[in-house]
């Protein structure tokens, strides 16, 4: 591997969710693993979980994080594009359904699925919010543990408010 290769991929650790959602192509989302900035999802996950990942992301200091969707766990893209549109404006807002008081931007990246098809996945960033725990509209708020989403206890939820005033 080239010096120059390795030092790029020396970056990748340091990117914020902000970079990776606004320089997001699939080379980038291809490199990044799952962690404590980036969320992979396959196309048909329900709003309603979405909700979660947009509350969890919302409570995650100090940046919140990405949701890839159309993308599944072992890195391979296999699309939106088969989704109807109904389903395509669900998933688009499932922010304001399902978590309203998170604050998320989504936008639809390019990529070659898993058969070799033009396709897309759509990337949502939801920012941490200091201001407020965020809880999707079944009341369960979440947050980041490395690269898994936490149910926050009512203790851990009265925490949180405390910290964020």
């Amino acid at each position: 591997m080239s010096q120059l290769s390795l030092s790029f991929q020396a970056v990748f650790p340091l990117l914020s969710p902000d970079d990776i959602y606004q320089n997001a192509n699939q080379t980038l989302l291809a490199v990044l693993n799952e962690d404590r900035r980036i969320e992979r999802k396959p196309a048909g996950t329900h709003g309603r979980v979405i909700g979660e990942y947009h509350s969890m992301w919302a409570n995650t200091s100090p940046e919140g994080g990405i949701v890839v969707l159309g993308m599944e766990n072992d890195g391979t893209f296999s699309g939106c594009a088969r989704l109807s549109q109904s389903e395509l404006n669900d998933r688009e807002k499932a922010a304001h359904i399902y978590c309203p008081d998170a604050l998320v931007d989504s936008k639809r990246v390019a990529v070659i699925n898993e058969q070799g098809h033009e396709d897309f996945v759509l990337v949502f960033r939801t920012c941490y919010r200091e201001d407020k725990v965020v809880c999707d509209v079944s009341g369960n708020a979440f947050s980041r543990v490395a690269d898994e989403k936490h149910k926050l206890t009512a203790d851990e939820v009265h925490e949180l408010k405390i910290d964020k005033g």
